[in-house]
């Protein structure tokens, strides 16, 4: 495998290295390698942008509670279960893959840069990562059309600490905050409607 990359690097210029390389696998240890630093945004961004589907929230939560643990604890290197990181990708579906997310990301990119340092020191991504944690819990709890808010704060992190951008982070944090005020108040109007449903059944 080629040496990581320097982490001045963009995401985007990372994912087309690794779709041109020849290959036949690739284990899932060598993609955290070459990642590197950036292996906490790509991961939450990985299973962030999927989980904006109505109904798939939950299942992507699984292992985004896993990976934003270690990012609000502080872990410099993401870490995997040994039984995960050797495991090994076929290589023609995931080339095809990493070269769309390379578009999509880049595009993303355009808006980014290296800014706001005082978001993206070790203490405040311990911070975003108490954050993304408690978003994750969220969207995994099952609260109809609760899913996009958390989701698209995910998002805005991971790029956020993948590109240093600490505007990006600035509006992760203001979509969290939309979305603590809005969770509660789906939770409270399930509760009441199953109230009300049970109390009409029951004649109440």
């Amino acid at each position: 495998m080629s040496s990581p990359p320097s982490q001045n690097r963009r995401l985007s210029e990372v994912l087309r290295q690794l779709a041109i390389e020849p290959r036949e696998e690739l284990m899932i240890a060598d993609l955290l390698e070459l990642l590197g630093e950036r292996a906490f945004g790509a991961g939450i961004l990985a299973f962030a942008v999927p989980s904006l589907i109505p109904g798939a929230s939950a299942i992507f939560a699984i292992p985004l509670i896993f990976i934003t643990a270690q990012l609000m604890i502080g872990r410099p290197v993401m870490w995997l279960p040994a039984a995960l990181t050797r495991r090994s990708i076929k290589w023609n579906g995931l080339r095809r893959g990493l070269e769309s997310a390379a578009q999509w990301v880049a595009r993303a990119e355009r808006l980014m840069k290296p800014r706001l340092d005082i978001l993206c020191t070790p203490f405040a991504e311990r911070l975003s990562g108490i954050a993304c944690f408690i978003l994750t819990i969220i969207l995994f709890l099952p609260l109809p059309l609760a899913n996009f808010p958390p989701a698209l704060a995910l998002i805005l992190f991971a790029l956020g600490l993948a590109e240093q951008d600490g505007i990006a982070i600035a509006v992760g944090w203001l979509v969290t905050a939309v979305t603590l005020t809005i969770a509660p108040l789906v939770a409270y109007g399930i509760v009441e409607g199953g109230f009300f449903v049970v109390r009409a059944v029951l004649g109440f």
